[in-house]
C-alpha cells in the first residue's frame, strides 16, 4: 500500500487490481476530479481500495478543524508528485465523501500512475 511515498517508488497503490472507472472524471478544462471516501484517524495514511464510486483513502488526522482536509491534500501531493496548490477539495469539506480537483496537471499521466499502480 502507498503510505505517503511517491507512486513511482512504490510497486502498487491498492495491492489488488482495482477498477477506478467511475471514481474520477475530466473537467472541460482537462482537470482531473477524483471522488474520495476518507477514513480519518487511521493508523497509517494509505489508499485502501474502492468504496462505491470513490477511492478510499485512510488518513491519520482527526476530522477536526480542517486537519483531515489538510492531510488529504498533503498525502495526494506527496503520492502523486504534485504541488499542493494544484490540489483543491471542491466538495465535502465537512464530509468524509469528497471531490478533489487536480489542476495544471497532465491527467493522462496521473491516471496512468493510478492505473499502473493498481495492477
Amino acid at each position: 500500500m502507498i503510505k505517503g511515498e511517491d507512486v513511482e517508488s512504490s510497486p502498487f497503490l491498492f495491492g489488488v487490481n482495482v477498477d477506478l472507472s467511475g471514481c474520477y472524471r475530466l473537467s472541460k478544462e482537462n482537470e482531473l476530479i477524483l471522488n474520495l471516501k476518507i477514513q480519518a484517524q487511521a493508523k497509517t495514511p494509505e489508499f485502501s481500495g474502492r468504496h462505491g464510486d470513490s477511492i478510499k483513502l485512510k488518513i491519520a488526522a482527526p476530522p477536526v478543524d480542517g486537519k483531515a482536509n489538510e492531510e488529504v491534500i498533503r498525502f495526494l501531493s506527496r503520492t502523486l508528485g504534485l504541488p499542493q496548490n494544484c490540489i483543491e477539495i471542491i466538495k465535502g469539506l465537512k464530509s468524509s465523501h469528497k471531490q478533489v480537483i487536480l489542476r495544471n496537471i497532465d491527467p493522462e499521466r496521473v491516471l496512468e500512475l493510478l492505473q499502473t499502480a493498481t495492477n
